[in-house]
């Protein structure tokens, strides 16, 4: 509608590309952005979403540079600094992936995605406790995280803390019994424990 009475209109041109974005219309939402950033070069808010959709397409090189632009213009835009982290994890680049997770947390402090995006990235660096602290403010966050109690019980498990990781992945499963991963790590944990019996008698 907005953009029908102004086809000019910026803020109609960027809810039509997010729509594009949500609806997987990776193309569309592409050149909508694109065509954002060419009128308005210095607007976060577009490079940040053309970021967004050179994440969604894997296209981890774009979507840096994006993000970084975005940073540039806006030092403290919500999203930049996780959206970098995770293309840091995805390349398995931690040491970045910690950094950006850390700045991310530094604005949002009490988001527990981020804190799970850290974990990762300190799993991934094999600083294990530090990752079981990051799952462990997770949860505390969010009770209902059923990542963040399955990441939990990965991190006890590396730690041979095996009753603290069923435990965690037993969580998991109370809060999506469907998980099936979380039931796969507890059977192995009985497995290699000797107690064949125990995980016959929880895969039943």
């Amino acid at each position: 509608e907005i953009l029908k009475k102004n086809p000019r209109d910026l803020e109609g041109i960027i809810l039509k590309g997010r729509l594009a974005l949500i609806q997987r219309k990776y193309p569309e939402a592409t050149s909508i952005f694109q065509n954002v950033i060419k009128e308005e070069p210095d607007l976060p808010l577009g490079h940040y979403y053309l970021g967004q959709v050179y994440l969604q397409t894997r296209d981890f090189q774009l979507a840096k540079k994006e993000f970084s632009e975005t940073l540039r213009l806006s030092p403290q835009f919500p999203g930049a600094n996780a959206a970098l982290a995770q293309i840091s994890l995805s390349s398995q680049s931690y040491d970045d992936a910690i950094h950006e997770a850390q700045k991310a947390l530094e604005s949002s402090p009490n988001d527990p995605g981020l804190h799970i995006l850290l974990g990762n990235a300190q799993l991934g660096k094999k600083n294990i406790p530090a990752a079981l602290s990051a799952y462990q403010k997770s949860v505390k966050l969010a009770p209902q995280s059923t990542e963040g109690y399955f990441q939990m019980g990965i991190a006890y498990r590396i730690l041979k803390r095996e009753k603290e990781a069923i435990a965690s992945f037993e969580k998991a499963l109370e809060l999506n019994p469907r998980l099936g991963q979380a039931l796969g790590q507890i059977m192995e944990i009985y497995i290699q424990g000797g107690e064949k019996k125990k995980a016959i008698d929880r895969a039943e």
